[in-house]
C-alpha cells in the first residue's frame, strides 16, 4: 500500500489531515454479507497478519479530493476483485427489485437523453463498469447499440460485452455517450481510466460520469475502507474530468435511488472532449463546505435524501411489524 500517493485527481501531493479511522479484524465475525466479505479483503488480502487497519483520510489543497492512506495499489486492487470472485462476490449485491430497477433505468434516461446530439435510435452507447449493463434497457429499446465494460461476462439481452477493462476497448470504437455510474469511486488510478476513455468519444460525444457523495458531515468508509476508496464532492470530481481532458459541461449535486433502498447523494458531471483550463479548482475550501455544512446548505442537502429517511422509518416499522 502507498504511505505517501499521488492525488488521483490531479497529480498533487499537497495533503490536509482530515482525520482518522481504525478497523478492527476482530469484527469479521459479527459483520455480514459485504461488509464482513470486505474486511476480510481487508486483513487478509491488503494487510495480512494485522489486527487493525488505520486509515488518515486526507483531502487535496489543490482539487479538494478525499482519500484515505495508506493507499492500495492497483495491484491490491485487482487482488480484492480476484479474491472476492474466488470467494463466491464480486460486488456488493447487485439484486434489486423489479420497481427499483425501473426507476434507476428511467432516471438514467431521462438524464441523458437531453445531452445527446442524435437521436437514441442508431447512437452509440458504452456503459463502462455497469454490470450487466441492466440500466441501459431503455437505450436498448429505443434502438442505440449498446455495448458494456465490465468484469461481468453476462450482459443483459441487447446489451454487448465487449471487454473487462478501458484496455480491451477496440482502437476503433467510437460513442456518441459513455456512461460511467458509480465506478470512479472505486478505480486506483481513475485519472488513466478516463483519459481512455475520452478517446472512444466522438467529438461531440458526451460522457456521464456519477459518484456517491459520502463526505457530508463526516469522515467516509464508516464501515469498511475496502468498497470505495476516492471519495468526491461535485467539484472535486468536475476536477477530475477537467485533468483528465474534459472540457465539463454541468457538475451537479444530485439524489439517485440506491439499489439496496432509499436514496442517496450524487454528484454527477456531463463532459465533452477537449481541453478547458479556464476555470481555477475550489480545492480544500470546497471540500470543507461539504464537510462542515452551514444550515442553508444542510437544507438543501435535506431535499434532496427526504426520501431516504422516510424509507429508513419504513423499514424500522416493518421489522417491528
Amino acid at each position: 500500500m502507498l504511505s505517501s500517493p499521488d492525488c488521483p485527481g490531479c497529480n498533487s501531493r499537497a495533503w490536509a489531515s482530515l482525520g482518522k479511522r481504525i478497523y478492527q479484524a476482530d469484527c469479521i465475525p459479527r459483520s455480514k454479507g459485504w461488509r464482513q466479505m470486505a474486511l476480510r479483503i481487508l486483513f487478509e488480502v491488503w494487510a495480512p497478519g494485522k489486527d487493525e487497519f488505520s486509515a488518515e483520510f486526507v483531502g487535496c489543497r489543490t482539487c479538494g479530493l478525499m482519500i484515505y492512506t495508506p493507499r492500495p495499489t492497483s495491484e491490491e486492487i485487482d487482488a480484492k476483485y480476484r479474491y472476492s470472485v474466488e470467494m463466491g462476490s464480486i460486488a456488493p449485491s447487485k439484486e434489486e427489485n423489479i420497481r427499483r430497477t425501473r426507476k434507476r433505468q428511467e432516471r438514467l434516461y431521462n438524464l441523458i437523453v437531453p445531452r445527446l446530439s442524435r437521436p437514441v435510435r442508431g447512437a452509440r452507447i458504452l456503459d463502462f463498469g455497469g454490470g450487466d449493463g441492466r440500466l441501459l434497457k431503455l437505450f436498448v429499446e429505443g434502438q442505440a447499440e449498446c455495448d458494456i465494460i465490465d468484469y461481468n461476462m453476462n450482459p443483459v439481452m441487447g446489451v454487448r460485452h465487449i471487454g473487462k477493462t478501458e484496455y480491451d476497448l477496440p482502437e476503433e470504437s467510437v460513442y456518441d455517450l459513455i456512461v460511467c455510474s458509480h465506478v470512479v469511486e472505486h478505480l486506483p488510478e481513475p485519472m488513466a481510466t478516463l483519459q481512455k476513455l475520452v478517446a472512444s468519444l466522438r467529438p461531440d460525444g458526451v460522457i456521464y460520469v456519477e459518484v456517491p457523495v459520502e463526505v457530508v458531515g463526516q469522515l467516509p468508509a464508516r464501515h469498511e475502507p475496502v468498497t470505495h476508496i476516492n471519495f468526491f464532492t461535485p467539484e472535486s470530481l468536475a476536477s477530475l474530468m477537467r485533468n483528465s481532458g474534459y472540457r465539463v459541461l454541468e457538475s451537479a449535486l444530485n439524489n439517485y435511488p440506491h439499489p439496496n433502498g432509499g436514496w442517496k447523494l450524487c454528484a454527477g458531471v456531463f463532459a465533452s472532449p477537449g481541453a478547458d483550463t479556464s476555470i481555477k479548482d475550489e480545492g480544500l475550501a470546497g471540500l470543507e463546505r461539504y464537510r462542515h455544512p452551514s444550515p442553508l446548505f444542510r437544507a438543501r442537502i435535506f431535499k434532496l435524501v427526504w426520501r431516504d429517511y422516510v424509507s429508513k422509518i419504513q423499514r424500522v416499522i416493518l421489522g417491528r411489524l
